[in-house]
């Protein structure tokens, strides 16, 4: 019973991990601050108000995805995913080719659930 409920945990965070990396993109696409914010805490606040000044700008678009590779790796309250982290941007109405970097992204478990810690 106590290895099922472990298996149980285990798969409700790696859930928990994928939901967060997917919210993530969607909040690039929904050019949502907050949102960003509240999956990445810990947001480079120099890339955030180059982020927000984008949002703001018409003919311009950014998006950023993070593709995961498989399984994330939990151990505790602490997780890594490989992932494939795509961006794609419009800039004065011109699209950019998309830029695509393997990453690995560190996630910490918080009162609220998994959130993103960093990403190298």
């Amino acid at each position: 019973a106590e290895q099922q409920a472990a298996a149980d945990r285990l798969r409700s965070d790696r859930q928990a991990i994928l939901a967060v990396l997917a919210r993530h993109g969607a909040a690039y696409e929904r050019e949502d601050i907050n949102e960003i914010l509240a999956t990445w805490p810990g947001y480079p606040a120099a890339s955030l108000n180059a982020l927000r000044k984008a949002f703001q700008t018409r003919g311009t678009a950014v998006r950023m995805t993070l593709r995961p590779l498989g399984e994330p790796e939990v151990r505790g309250d602490r997780a890594t995913v490989q992932c494939d982290q795509v961006r794609e941007a419009v800039m004065g109405g011109a699209r950019r080719s998309p830029d695509t970097r393997r990453v690995q992204v560190t996630l910490g478990q918080r009162a609220g659930g998994w959130v993103i810690e960093q990403v190298e």
